[in-house]
This record gives C-alpha cells, structure tokens and sequence, in this order.
C-alpha cells in the first residue's frame, strides 16, 4: 500500500513538473518588456539542454534550433519531448525522497493543473481571436484560385477550404474563445476541459489528417485538456454513463486570503 502510494506521488510530481517545464516561461512571455529582462534567458536555457540532449544522449550530431520556419514540428521539437520528460523524471525522483512534499504531492499536482489550465485557456483564446483576424485562414485569394488542385499541398488544401467560409471560421473561433474563458475560472473549469477536449480533438486531427506542422503543440493541448477533466472523469462517467447521482465535489480556491485573491 505504501508503495502505491509513493509511485502515485511520484507519478503525480513527474507529470506536474513536466507540465511547468513545457509551458515555462508561461505567462511571464505574455507581459510586455519581460522577453529581453527574463524570458529570453530561460528559453536560451531550454534551448541549450535540448540540443545537448539530442547530440550527447541521442547522437543527432546536426541538431539545431531553426527560427522562424512557422513549423512546431521540427526535428528540434520532437527533441523537445523526450528531454523535457527525462528532466522531469529525475527532478521527480529527487523531490520524492525529501518526506514534505512527497506528502503534499496531491498540492502541487493540483498547482500544475491551474497552470495547464491557463496555458490551454489564453492558448485557445489567442487561437479563437486568429480566426477573426485575417493571418489565419484567409479567404481564397486570386492567386490561390489559379494553384492547380493537384499543386496544392495538404496543408493548403485545407487552409483555402476553412478560408472559404467566414460563418464557420467565426464558429470555429467562438468555440475557442469559449472553451479558453471556461477554464480560465474554477466552478466552470470542467464544462470548460469539456468543450477544450471536443475543440482540440478536432484541431489535433486536422493537424494530422493534413499535415499541418502545429501536430505536438495541438498534441500537448488536448492531453492537457484530459489532465484538468481526469479528476473527475469518475463522476462523469457514473452521471452520464452509468445514470447515478453523483457530485462533482467543492472546487476550493487554492487561496484563502484576499490579497493573494486579487493577485
């Protein structure tokens, strides 16, 4: 029983640390001056871990970081994955031995939830914003109606096929917006997983479907989506599954002072 409980705490510190690495330095990126005093350091340090990873652990001798290709699904990216996990890993393992917070696992796993909770929401509402703007699938333009079908890549396929329609762009927009400002707030954080998992489930498999290159970031939206729902997936399941009563429980503030509130 002791042992169950370790490896759940363990797994619980692992998944929480990996969820700050990846988003970090999230929100601190949104706030206006913080890149060059701040959060250009803590990316240039994930950077160079990354590429050490890859060539002394993985022996990809020409890995590099390419800016600005618009691609999220670069070599580098991949990379990304497996050395954030093992990061976590060991931190995981040296933070389970000290007996405080491998008590308080179940806290700081409840943390990384409100952090993921804000990363995907103001994610989905930039996302949702995009589509009213002209950036993100612009209408058919007179020299994309001259590119013979068969010139067109997947991806440009299916950008020119969800820019022909300004209803389902504002649909597809309005259901970001909403499922972003669900999560954002606590009593409507699971209606909000809700309609996050059903709207990046659809962005995950056009991502896939047409090779648009935003697969592990759409990727890591829907898990973390499921993350914040996983909870209380058993109440769910015996409302609407199984027909009983059931209760979804308090949502208690992580803060109890006002102050702190406000902050």
């Amino acid at each position: 029983m002791k042992e169950n409980t370790i490896i759940k705490s363990f797994l619980m510190i692992w998944v929480g640390i990996y969820i700050f690495i990846y988003g970090f330095p999230f929100p601190l990126s949104h706030i206006p001056f913080t890149h060059e005093l701040f959060s250009k350091y803590i990316l240039q340090l994930k950077t160079g871990f990354i590429l050490f990873f890859g060539k002394s652990i993985l022996g990809i001798e020409n890995l590099e970081k390419i800016e600005l290709t618009g691609s999220g699904d670069t070599t580098f990216d991949y990379v990304m994955i497996p050395a954030m996990l093992s990061i976590s890993f060991f931190i995981g393992l040296l933070v389970i031995f000290i007996k405080k917070i491998n008590r308080n696992a179940g806290g700081f796993y409840n943390w990384s939830l409100v952090y993921a909770r804000y990363f995907v929401g103001l994610t989905l509402i930039s996302y949702g914003v995009a589509k009213f703007l002209v950036g993100q699938f612009p209408g058919p333009s007179l020299y994309s109606m001259e590119v013979m079908y068969g010139e067109m890549s997947p991806m440009g396929l299916a950008w020119r096929f969800l820019g022909y329609s300004d209803s389902y762009k504002i649909f597809m927009g309005l259901s970001e917006i909403i499922a972003g400002f669900l999560l954002l707030f606590r009593r409507t954080a699971i209606l909000g997983a809700l309609v996050s998992i059903a709207v990046c489930t659809n962005i995950v498999l056009v991502n896939f479907s047409f090779d648009v290159p935003v697969k592990l970031f759409s990727s890591h939206l829907l898990v973390l989506s499921i993350l914040v729902l996983l909870p209380s997936l058993r109440s769910l399941f015996d409302f609407l599954i199984l027909h009983k009563t059931a209760a979804l429980g308090e949502f208690k503030p992580l803060f109890t002072q006002r102050k702190f509130k406000i902050l």
